[in-house]
C-alpha cells in the first residue's frame, strides 16, 4: 500500500477542505455521497484522503 492511500484526514480537516460544515459531512455519508470514516480510537475518526480527493473529482466531473 503506498503512502497516498494511508494518509487520513479528521473531520475539521475535512470541513475546511470542502469548506462545509460538520453536519453536511454527515449528511453526506448518510445519502452514500461520502465514503464513511475510519475509527482510528475509541473517540476519534478520520477519512481516507483517497475517498476525499473522489469526492471533489466527482464535484468536478458533474459541474462540466
Amino acid at each position: 500500500m503506498n503512502q497516498e492511500n494511508t494518509r487520513l484526514l479528521r473531520v475539521s480537516q475535512v470541513c475546511k477542505l470542502l469548506a462545509i460544515s460538520k453536519t453536511t459531512i454527515y449528511r453526506l455519508i448518510k445519502a452514500k455521497k461520502l465514503k464513511a470514516p475510519i475509527k482510528i480510537s475509541d473517540r476519534a475518526v478520520a477519512f481516507k484522503s483517497k475517498d476525499i480527493e473522489e469526492y471533489i473529482n466527482s464535484k468536478s466531473e458533474t459541474n462540466k
